[in-house]
Protein backbone atom coordinates (compact mmCIF):
# COMPACT_ATOMS: atom_id res chain seq x y z
CA UNK A 1 0.00 0.00 0.00
CA UNK A 2 2.82 2.37 0.91
CA UNK A 3 4.50 1.50 -2.31
CA UNK A 4 1.39 2.51 -4.24
CA UNK A 5 1.40 5.94 -2.56
CA UNK A 6 5.02 6.47 -3.45
CA UNK A 7 4.28 5.65 -7.07
CA UNK A 8 1.70 8.49 -7.35
CA UNK A 9 2.87 11.69 -9.03
CA UNK A 10 4.34 14.44 -6.83
CA UNK A 11 1.62 16.93 -7.74
CA UNK A 12 -1.03 14.64 -6.29
CA UNK A 13 0.92 14.46 -3.05
CA UNK A 14 1.11 18.25 -2.92
CA UNK A 15 -2.63 18.57 -3.43
CA UNK A 16 -3.23 16.07 -0.66
CA UNK A 17 -1.02 18.04 1.72
CA UNK A 18 -2.79 21.32 0.86
CA UNK A 19 -6.18 19.72 1.42
CA UNK A 20 -5.10 18.35 4.78
CA UNK A 21 -3.84 21.81 5.84
CA UNK A 22 -7.07 23.43 4.70
CA UNK A 23 -9.11 20.96 6.74
CA UNK A 24 -6.92 21.68 9.77
CA UNK A 25 -7.44 25.43 9.40
CA UNK A 26 -11.20 24.98 9.12
CA UNK A 27 -11.23 22.83 12.24
CA UNK A 28 -9.22 25.40 14.21
CA UNK A 29 -11.34 28.34 13.05
CA UNK A 30 -14.54 26.44 13.74
CA UNK A 31 -13.29 25.52 17.19
CA UNK A 32 -12.55 29.13 18.12
CA UNK A 33 -15.52 30.66 16.34
CA UNK A 34 -17.63 30.69 19.49
CA UNK A 35 -14.92 32.25 21.70
CA UNK A 36 -13.89 35.18 19.48
CA UNK A 37 -15.20 38.57 20.68
CA UNK A 38 -15.39 41.85 18.79
CA UNK A 39 -13.92 44.95 20.46
CA UNK A 40 -17.47 46.05 21.36
CA UNK A 41 -18.25 42.66 22.88
CA UNK A 42 -15.00 42.72 24.83
CA UNK A 43 -15.83 46.12 26.29
CA UNK A 44 -19.28 44.83 27.29
CA UNK A 45 -17.70 41.83 29.03
CA UNK A 46 -15.26 44.12 30.85
CA UNK A 47 -18.15 46.31 32.00
CA UNK A 48 -20.04 43.28 33.32
CA UNK A 49 -16.90 42.16 35.15
CA UNK A 50 -16.41 45.64 36.66
CA UNK A 51 -19.99 45.61 37.91
CA UNK A 52 -20.38 42.12 39.30
CA UNK A 53 -17.15 40.13 39.63
CA UNK A 54 -16.58 38.73 43.12
CA UNK A 55 -12.87 39.63 43.07
CA UNK A 56 -12.31 43.36 43.63
CA UNK A 57 -8.90 43.14 41.98
CA UNK A 58 -10.47 41.74 38.82
CA UNK A 59 -13.04 44.55 38.87
CA UNK A 60 -10.28 47.16 39.08
CA UNK A 61 -8.42 45.48 36.25
CA UNK A 62 -11.58 45.52 34.14
CA UNK A 63 -12.05 49.25 34.75
CA UNK A 64 -8.45 49.92 33.72
CA UNK A 65 -9.08 48.15 30.41
CA UNK A 66 -12.39 49.89 29.75
CA UNK A 67 -12.24 52.67 27.16
CA UNK A 68 -15.79 52.75 25.79
CA UNK A 69 -17.58 55.74 27.34
CA UNK A 70 -21.02 54.13 27.03
CA UNK A 71 -19.85 51.09 28.99
CA UNK A 72 -18.06 53.26 31.55
CA UNK A 73 -21.30 55.19 32.01
CA UNK A 74 -23.17 51.92 32.51
CA UNK A 75 -20.74 50.87 35.22
CA UNK A 76 -21.03 54.28 36.91
CA UNK A 77 -24.83 53.97 37.01
CA UNK A 78 -24.87 50.39 38.29
CA UNK A 79 -22.29 50.54 41.08
CA UNK A 80 -24.13 52.38 43.82
CA UNK A 81 -23.59 51.42 47.43
CA UNK A 82 -20.67 51.76 49.83
CA UNK A 83 -19.22 48.39 48.84
CA UNK A 84 -18.73 49.60 45.27
CA UNK A 85 -17.13 53.01 45.77
CA UNK A 86 -13.54 51.90 44.90
CA UNK A 87 -14.73 50.73 41.48
CA UNK A 88 -17.06 53.65 40.90
CA UNK A 89 -14.38 56.16 41.84
CA UNK A 90 -12.03 54.75 39.20
CA UNK A 91 -14.81 54.82 36.62
CA UNK A 92 -15.74 58.44 37.34
CA UNK A 93 -12.13 59.47 36.79
CA UNK A 94 -12.32 58.07 33.24
CA UNK A 95 -15.68 59.60 32.30
CA UNK A 96 -15.92 62.41 29.75
CA UNK A 97 -19.74 62.71 29.60
CA UNK A 98 -20.34 66.12 31.21
CA UNK A 99 -24.06 65.62 31.79
CA UNK A 100 -23.43 62.35 33.62
CA UNK A 101 -20.59 63.88 35.64
CA UNK A 102 -22.86 66.75 36.70
CA UNK A 103 -25.60 64.31 37.69
CA UNK A 104 -23.16 62.25 39.76
CA UNK A 105 -21.82 65.41 41.40
CA UNK A 106 -25.35 66.21 42.59
CA UNK A 107 -26.85 62.82 43.37
CA UNK A 108 -24.23 60.11 43.86
CA UNK A 109 -24.79 58.25 47.13
CA UNK A 110 -21.17 58.58 48.26
CA UNK A 111 -19.44 61.87 49.11
CA UNK A 112 -16.20 60.65 47.54
CA UNK A 113 -17.96 59.96 44.25
CA UNK A 114 -19.66 63.37 44.20
CA UNK A 115 -16.32 65.03 44.87
CA UNK A 116 -14.58 62.94 42.21
CA UNK A 117 -17.23 63.91 39.65
CA UNK A 118 -16.97 67.67 40.23
CA UNK A 119 -13.16 67.49 40.12
CA UNK A 120 -13.14 65.68 36.77
CA UNK A 121 -11.31 67.95 34.32
CA UNK A 122 -13.84 67.24 31.58
CA UNK A 123 -16.68 68.91 33.51
CA UNK A 124 -16.35 72.49 32.28
CA UNK A 125 -19.80 73.31 30.86
CA UNK A 126 -20.81 76.51 32.64
CA UNK A 127 -24.56 75.84 32.69
CA UNK A 128 -24.01 72.39 34.17
CA UNK A 129 -21.57 73.74 36.76
CA UNK A 130 -24.05 76.44 37.78
CA UNK A 131 -26.76 73.82 38.21
CA UNK A 132 -24.42 71.71 40.35
CA UNK A 133 -23.51 74.74 42.46
CA UNK A 134 -27.17 75.56 43.10
CA UNK A 135 -28.22 72.04 44.02
CA UNK A 136 -25.12 70.33 45.41
CA UNK A 137 -24.03 69.76 48.99
CA UNK A 138 -21.25 71.34 51.00
CA UNK A 139 -18.60 68.98 49.65
CA UNK A 140 -19.27 69.95 46.04
CA UNK A 141 -20.71 73.48 45.66
CA UNK A 142 -17.46 75.33 46.42
CA UNK A 143 -15.56 73.45 43.73
CA UNK A 144 -18.41 74.03 41.27
CA UNK A 145 -18.36 77.80 41.91
CA UNK A 146 -14.57 77.76 41.68
CA UNK A 147 -14.78 76.28 38.18
CA UNK A 148 -17.28 78.93 37.03
CA UNK A 149 -15.76 81.67 34.85
CA UNK A 150 -18.78 83.00 32.93
CA UNK A 151 -20.39 85.99 34.68
CA UNK A 152 -23.81 85.00 33.33
CA UNK A 153 -23.74 81.70 35.21
CA UNK A 154 -22.05 83.14 38.29
CA UNK A 155 -24.98 85.57 38.42
CA UNK A 156 -27.40 82.65 38.07
CA UNK A 157 -25.92 81.07 41.19
CA UNK A 158 -25.83 84.34 43.13
CA UNK A 159 -29.49 85.03 42.41
CA UNK A 160 -31.03 81.55 42.53
CA UNK A 161 -29.20 79.43 45.10
CA UNK A 162 -31.86 80.05 47.73
CA UNK A 163 -33.60 76.70 48.21
CA UNK A 164 -30.52 74.65 49.08
CA UNK A 165 -29.82 74.50 52.83
CA UNK A 166 -26.27 75.61 51.98
CA UNK A 167 -27.67 78.51 49.95
CA UNK A 168 -26.13 81.32 51.99
CA UNK A 169 -22.62 79.92 51.58
CA UNK A 170 -23.17 79.15 47.90
CA UNK A 171 -24.36 82.69 47.20
CA UNK A 172 -21.46 84.15 49.18
CA UNK A 173 -19.02 82.15 47.05
CA UNK A 174 -20.72 83.35 43.86
CA UNK A 175 -20.85 87.01 44.93
CA UNK A 176 -17.15 86.86 45.67
CA UNK A 177 -16.53 86.11 41.97
CA UNK A 178 -19.24 88.41 40.64
CA UNK A 179 -18.22 91.61 38.87
CA UNK A 180 -21.43 92.60 37.04
CA UNK A 181 -22.58 95.78 38.80
CA UNK A 182 -26.25 95.39 37.85
CA UNK A 183 -26.41 91.86 39.23
CA UNK A 184 -24.56 92.89 42.38
CA UNK A 185 -27.18 95.59 42.93
CA UNK A 186 -29.98 93.04 42.51
CA UNK A 187 -28.35 90.77 45.07
CA UNK A 188 -27.86 93.69 47.45
CA UNK A 189 -31.52 94.67 47.17
CA UNK A 190 -33.19 91.28 47.27
CA UNK A 191 -31.02 88.61 48.89
CA UNK A 192 -32.82 87.14 51.92
CA UNK A 193 -29.60 87.04 53.92
CA UNK A 194 -28.32 90.37 55.20
CA UNK A 195 -24.70 89.24 55.10
CA UNK A 196 -24.85 88.25 51.43
CA UNK A 197 -26.69 91.48 50.57
CA UNK A 198 -24.05 93.56 52.34
CA UNK A 199 -21.25 91.65 50.62
CA UNK A 200 -22.78 92.49 47.24
CA UNK A 201 -23.37 96.14 48.16
CA UNK A 202 -19.75 96.61 49.22
CA UNK A 203 -18.58 95.51 45.76
CA UNK A 204 -20.63 98.22 44.07
CA UNK A 205 -18.75 101.15 42.58
CA UNK A 206 -21.59 102.59 40.50
CA UNK A 207 -23.07 105.53 42.43
CA UNK A 208 -26.46 105.34 40.70
CA UNK A 209 -26.83 101.69 41.66
CA UNK A 210 -25.72 102.43 45.22
CA UNK A 211 -28.41 105.11 45.49
CA UNK A 212 -30.96 102.60 44.21
CA UNK A 213 -29.88 100.12 46.89
CA UNK A 214 -30.12 102.80 49.56
CA UNK A 215 -33.73 103.47 48.59
CA UNK A 216 -34.99 99.98 47.74
CA UNK A 217 -32.98 97.29 49.51
CA UNK A 218 -35.05 94.72 51.37
CA UNK A 219 -32.88 94.96 54.49
CA UNK A 220 -33.46 98.17 56.44
CA UNK A 221 -30.02 98.16 58.05
CA UNK A 222 -28.39 97.74 54.66
CA UNK A 223 -30.37 100.67 53.24
CA UNK A 224 -29.03 102.94 55.95
CA UNK A 225 -25.46 101.62 55.68
CA UNK A 226 -25.40 102.11 51.92
CA UNK A 227 -25.73 105.87 52.36
CA UNK A 228 -22.16 105.92 53.72
CA UNK A 229 -20.90 104.69 50.33
CA UNK A 230 -22.54 107.54 48.41
CA UNK A 231 -20.40 110.51 47.37
CA UNK A 232 -22.43 111.98 44.52
CA UNK A 233 -24.18 115.10 45.82
CA UNK A 234 -27.07 114.98 43.39
CA UNK A 235 -27.82 111.36 44.15
CA UNK A 236 -27.60 111.96 47.91
CA UNK A 237 -30.01 114.87 47.56
CA UNK A 238 -32.41 112.62 45.67
CA UNK A 239 -32.18 109.90 48.34
CA UNK A 240 -32.69 112.49 51.09
CA UNK A 241 -35.84 113.70 49.37
CA UNK A 242 -37.45 110.58 47.87
CA UNK A 243 -36.45 107.53 49.96
CA UNK A 244 -39.47 105.95 51.66
CA UNK A 245 -37.46 105.01 54.75
CA UNK A 246 -37.28 108.09 57.03
CA UNK A 247 -34.06 106.83 58.59
CA UNK A 248 -32.45 106.63 55.15
CA UNK A 249 -33.63 110.16 54.34
CA UNK A 250 -32.14 111.36 57.63
CA UNK A 251 -28.77 109.69 57.01
CA UNK A 252 -28.67 110.97 53.42
CA UNK A 253 -29.35 114.54 54.53
CA UNK A 254 -26.64 114.29 57.18
CA UNK A 255 -24.15 112.71 54.76
CA UNK A 256 -24.78 115.40 52.15
CA UNK A 257 -24.25 118.18 54.69
CA UNK A 258 -20.95 116.61 55.82
CA UNK A 259 -19.68 116.33 52.24
CA UNK A 260 -20.61 119.94 51.48
CA UNK A 261 -18.90 121.09 54.65
CA UNK A 262 -15.75 119.15 53.81
CA UNK A 263 -15.40 119.22 50.01
CA UNK A 264 -12.79 116.89 48.53
CA UNK A 265 -9.82 118.48 46.79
Amino acid sequence: MHDNLKEKPAWIKRIAVVLLLAVAVVVVVWGFRGTYATPEEEQKMLADMAIAHSDMGKRWEAVERLTDQAQLAEVARRTEGPENWPVRQRVVRKLTDQALLAELAKTADQTMIRTEAIQNEHLVDQALLADVAIHADAFVYARAVEKLTDQKWIAEVALKATENQMGVFIRQAAVQKLTDQTVLAEVAKHDPDGGVARQAMQKLTNQTLLADVAKHAKDDILRANTVDYLTDHALLADVAETAEDPQVRHYATKRLAELRANPQD
